[in-house]
């Protein structure tokens, strides 16, 4: 029987300290480098990491990102500067009007 660790389906801190057979980890917005570090450090005889992405360009650049993503939760002011910054751009007649309205009241 082979072990497999299914990184996608328990948290980083799940598999922590688990070894398996085979590791497949699925990168995501929520993986950082330390989830990325548990999930390939799990397997034996294979780690796997599984990325979705349109080409091996757009791949590394989501793993370089994993790997300089901070989990660290810095406070309502950074999330609400940050969340300024994401929606600064988009069209301001567009669905994102009553977002801004909303925002210029607060």
């Amino acid at each position: 029987m082979r072990l497999q660790n299914l990184g996608y389906a328990v948290t980083a801190y799940g598999v922590q300290g688990a070894t398996v057979d085979v590791s497949h980890t699925v990168l995501s917005d929520a993986l950082d480098a330390a989830g990325v570090y548990v999930g390939m450090t799990r397997g034996r005889h294979a780690n796997l990491l599984h990325i979705v992405a349109a080409d091996m360009d757009h791949a590394k650049e989501q793993f370089t990102e994993a790997l300089t993503r901070d989990p660290a939760d810095r406070g309502l002011v950074v999330a609400t500067t940050a969340a300024r910054e994401d929606v600064a751009g988009l069209v301001a007649h567009g669905p994102v009007a009553e977002v801004n309205a909303e925002r210029a009241r607060l």
